[in-house]
């Protein structure tokens, strides 16, 4: 497995990056990144005046990716994201909703151990591990890894966590991935322009996807679609976002229009993911288990007269368990029901095991 250590960064994503190192289609790598700030404050006693001033953003990269061509989608499954021991959160006069507060810039280090980002000793916060800038090459001219476009960039999508799958346009041969800009966690919108910013290590599984092209980003959580659009204004952003839903919907799900149209009024849902002067990015939740089977159980009922349980989706998946000692449910039969051919490749099937 190719480890792409962090002293290969890049702020631009560009086609004419040089890729340090390459991969196969389908094959793991593991990407280590900086923190947005190339980690010059977790030293203590540093803070913005004390030290040398350096481009944000650090990205990782690029991966080559080999048989990945412009036409195709580049799939990145992320399969693990450990954080390092301590986040860095900053506030200033020039970002962030209560910068008016802020006559200079304020830094804060938070410890991250065992699962918390420990904010002073009355406050444990649960950590989500999230990728902040993972992109490919973009059409045209480079582009910073400050900004978010159709190539994917700095979106700041809370959905991109372990666990998901990212489809990115590719424009470039090899695709040229890179990615950075970790958060240990961040609330939706990040509106102090900051989340709690570390270092990290992802591992993921990049793989070329021929014949199911969509020119923007697009995530598949396991139990939702959700489309990405970033643009000028908050209105501009969800407006392209619902479009890209709409239009994921009738070309790639073949629902009719009508009925993706007020399918949509019921079941999406806009999330802001971030926003920043001039530049707005957008994430919409599509239906859940519509475009495939459900991966987690939904009702669990026990049965009366004993400690056996039924177990049923809402796609009627019936599986029988019984309850041990700890009250850890065991599933033990079989799926009932056939699989279901998963909305994005007539060719690509999924087993819905439990």
């Amino acid at each position: 497995m190719k480890v792409i250590t962090k002293e290969h960064v890049t702020h631009i994503l560009s086609r004419d990056n040089k890729p340090c190192e390459a991969i196969k289609s389908g094959e793991l790598a593991v990407f280590e990144t900086y923190d947005c700030f190339t980690n010059r404050f977790i030293p203590e006693g540093t803070d913005y005046y004390n030290t040398p001033k350096m481009p944000g953003n650090p990205a990782t990269g690029p991966l080559y990716i080999e048989g990945a061509l412009p036409g195709d989608m580049l799939k990145i499954d992320i399969l693990d994201i450990e954080t390092g021991p301590t986040g860095i959160v900053m506030l200033g006069p020039n970002s962030g909703n209560e910068r008016e507060f802020f006559e200079k810039r304020v830094i804060k280090r938070v410890p991250v151990k065992d699962g918390f980002a420990w904010y002073g000793n009355r406050i444990a916060i649960p950590v989500r591990p999230m990728i902040g800038v993972i992109g490919v090459a973009p059409e045209g001219e480079g582009v910073s890894t400050i900004t978010p476009l159709d190539h994917g960039g700095n979106m700041d999508c809370t959905q991109i966590r372990k666990g998901v799958s990212l489809y990115l346009p590719v424009f470039a041969e090899g695709a040229l991935l890179s990615m950075g800009d970790f958060h240990a966690v961040m609330g939706e919108g990040e509106i102090e322009d900051c989340g709690l910013e570390i270092e990290g290590k992802a591992t993921i599984r990049a793989t070329a996807v021929k014949d199911f092209y969509v020119p923007w980003p697009l995530i598949d959580t396991g139990d939702k679609w959700i489309t990405i659009a970033s643009k000028e204004t908050v209105d501009l952003a969800y407006q392209a976002a619902a479009r890209q839903m709409y239009t994921f919907l009738t070309e790639k799900a073949g629902m009719k229009e009508e009925d993706a149209a007020m399918l949509m009024v019921g079941v999406v849902a806009p999330d802001l993911c971030a926003a920043r002067s001039g530049e707005y990015c957008r994430a919409l939740l599509g239906p859940e288990g519509l475009l495939q089977p459900p991966q987690e159980l939904l009702v669990a009922a026990r049965l009366p007269g004993g400690r056996r349980w039924a177990v049923q989706s809402r796609y009627r998946f019936l599986q029988l368990g019984k309850i041990c000692r700890r009250g850890k449910l065991i599933i033990h039969s079989r799926l009932l029901k056939k699989q279901f051919i998963s909305a994005f490749s007539c060719a690509h099937y999924r087993s819905a095991r439990l």
